[in-house]
C-alpha cells in the first residue's frame, strides 16, 4: 500500500496535507484524479450500461453488462444511494437503462436477480 501511495504522490495524482493544528496527515485528490471518476473500479467488462434518470436525464451509475441485465430489467426495482428507482426501459443498442424515481416507501413490493 505505501509503493502505491508513493505512486499515485510522484504522479501528482493525490497530495498529502496536514492539518494546521497537527494531527494525522490527509491525502487530497488531484483535479487529475477527480476527472477519472468515470472509470469503474469494479469490473473489467469493456460492455457498460448507463443507468439514466429518466426526469433530469443524469447518469446515475455505469454498470457492467451482465449486472444491467441480471438487475435492470423492465419492470425492476433498482437502489441507488438509498433512492428507489422503477426500470422502464433497458436498451441493448444504446447501452442505456432508463431509470424513474420511486418513493420506496410506497413501494409494495421489490425485485432481485
Amino acid at each position: 500500500a505505501e509503493e502505491i501511495l508513493a505512486e499515485l504522490k510522484h504522479t501528482g495524482l493525490i497530495s498529502e496535507t496536514r492539518p494546521k493544528g497537527g494531527g494525522a496527515p490527509r491525502l487530497r485528490a488531484s483535479p487529475k484524479l477527480r476527472e477519472l471518476k468515470d472509470i469503474s473500479l469494479r469490473g473489467i467488462d469493456p460492455v457498460q450500461y448507463k443507468i439514466i434518470h429518466q426526469a433530469n436525464r443524469e447518469v446515475l451509475e455505469t454498470l457492467e453488462s451482465k449486472l444491467a441485465i441480471l438487475k435492470c430489467y423492465p419492470g425492476a426495482i433498482y437502489l441507488h444511494q438509498a433512492q428507489a428507482f422503477l426500470i422502464v426501459d433497458h436498451s441493448t443498442q444504446a447501452r442505456t437503462i432508463m431509470a424513474a424515481p420511486r418513493e420506496a416507501r410506497m413501494l409494495d413490493f421489490y425485485t432481485g436477480p
